[in-house]
């Protein structure tokens, strides 16, 4: 049975939304579920924080790798571009068998269950994740608002079904409770991707791209909203939320902040998402105001250089009342207000800016973020590795008697050196063995016994306090 265009075009809507729903559940599961996972793979509970390190920093190179790739194919295969709808189909489906991979090595496996296999699946799946950011965008098009403004609910769902799920199981006294609830999880999103596959199949598999539509002449109206999308969503986790807010205030309120800003990061996408038709980013940005969404990077540029100095003028921070709870709310969520903002306009402008969509753009865009969020990541976690160093002793401060100029390069250096580490030891082949051998390399550096609260490089809205005695948690029961 054919479709008519007005079903055609709103099978496409529904579609790019549940592509968008559906794509940033990879990061959700690694973050919310590293507190329930060290216990289903016997590790000691307060080496909850390395494991989030290793897999998130397998997660974000195998991320860019995956653009890479599709950024290398299609500039460099004849008429590759144009058979993007079949590779994002395909992507699509790899993407649902990936969780559906991951579900199964984490539901068997016995008491201390397959870790390095999940942590394999977690790199195939970043991979994975990594082409859909290429393909997805780019074939969606005029759509793409449908697509940004229902990334960030999924966070939000997450957060609602665990919230519930250990209330339910607190009442009806469920045993395993933590093993349990990450296959539900996993189950659940097994169910989203497949849908999202199964309508991406329907509405875009047989999509036609024409080859006027190829081209990279567009370069010159597209640079303005490929470089928003760049700069500042790729500074994203450069400040938040290891420094602003758990830097400042710890984890006990930063815990707070973090999920507060769950929720209000979908107001910038949202709002983007409800413009009238022809209003919204994807329209020409030179006959629109929205070159002006350029304010909100410089606003974000302001932010982190008070962050910056907050951190090395105690009198800075004073002045700004940094320690106070409200006032690095207000900051941390204006920070991020801001980096969703570019990313959801320069994002929604793209592949648009010659009236009709260019997926060649897109893939340049989808690469250009992935790339600056790496090396803005790894330069955030070389900073604060050196910082953390040397505020144990401030008398002998290491930049005490430098000039302004010196000390910065000195600042510049470390980190680039410490991304540097990092980037080289990304991956494992023991994944076991690295969180309990305590390596310096890892992400963020720890004491002998890692506290869970010391300035984390990652999103902890999921993650509760826990114990850090290092025994086993539950008496774990195999589920045959």
């Amino acid at each position: 049975m054919t479709m008519s265009g007005t079903e055609k075009d709103g099978a496409k809507k529904a579609a790019a939304f549940l592509a968008g729903f559906t794509s940033s559940q990879l990061f959700i599961l690694m973050v919310s579920s590293g507190s329930y996972s060290v216990d289903r793979f016997m590790l000691p509970r307060s080496y909850v924080g390395m494991y989030i390190n290793r897999t998130i920093i397998a997660f974000r190179l195998s991320t860019f790798l995956g653009s890479l790739l599709l950024n290398i194919l299609v500039p460099s295969i004849k008429q590759f571009d144009r058979s993007l709808p079949i590779v994002s189909t395909i992507s699509s489906w790899l993407y649902c068998l990936s969780f559906l991979a991951l579900l199964l090595i984490y539901y068997n496996g016995g008491k201390k269950g397959h870790i390095m296999y999940y942590y394999c699946a977690i790199i195939f799946t970043s991979i994975v994740y990594g082409s859909n950011n290429v393909c997805l965008p780019a074939v969606i098009g005029k759509d793409i608002p449908y697509y940004i403004g229902s990334i960030q609910l999924a966070a939000i769902m997450v957060s609602a079904y665990q919230f519930s799920f250990t209330k339910i199981a607190k009442a009806l006294m469920i045993t395993n409770v933590h093993y349990k609830l990450i296959v539900g999880q996993l189950s659940l999103a097994v169910f989203v991707s497949g849908i999202s596959a199964i309508l991406w199949s329907v509405a875009y598999a047989s999509e036609t791209i024409n080859a006027s539509e190829t081209n990279f002449n567009g370069i010159d109206k597209a640079l303005s909203p490929i470089m928003l999308t760049t700069l500042g969503f790729g500074m994203q986790n450069l400040f938040y939320p290891a420094i602003a807010p758990y830097k400042f205030i710890g984890m006990g309120l930063g815990s707070k902040i973090t999920m507060a800003v769950l929720f209000t990061s979908t107001i910038p996408s949202l709002t983007i998402f409800f413009l009238p038709q022809g209003c919204g980013p994807n329209t020409k940005w030179d006959e629109t105001h929205w070159h002006d969404a350029w304010w909100f990077y410089v606003l974000e540029l302001l932010l982190g250089l008070l962050f910056l100095l907050s951190l090395h003028y105690p009198g800075v921070s004073k002045f700004c009342s940094m320690k106070n709870g409200w006032m690095i709310a207000i900051l941390t969520i204006s920070y991020d207000w801001c980096v969703q903002t570019t990313r959801a306009a320069g994002m929604g402008g793209a592949a648009m800016q010659e009236g009709t969509r260019n997926p060649a753009m897109a893939t340049v865009n989808a690469f250009g973020f992935s790339l600056a969020m790496i090396m803005f990541a790894f330069m955030g976690n070389g900073y604060l590795t050196t910082y953390r160093q040397a505020e144990q002793d401030r008398d002998n401060w290491p930049t005490k008697h430098f000039t302004t100029k010196k000390a910065f390069w000195y600042w510049y250096s470390s980190s680039a050196k410490g991304a540097y580490r990092t980037c080289m030891t990304s991956y494992t082949r023991d994944i076991r063995s690295t969180i309990l051998g305590k390596k310096e390399h890892l992400f963020i550096v720890y004491e002998d016994t890692p506290p869970e609260d010391e300035d984390p490089f990652f999103d902890l809205p999921f993650i509760k306090k826990k114990e850090e005695a290092e025994c086993t948690p539950y008496p774990f029961v195999p589920p045959y």
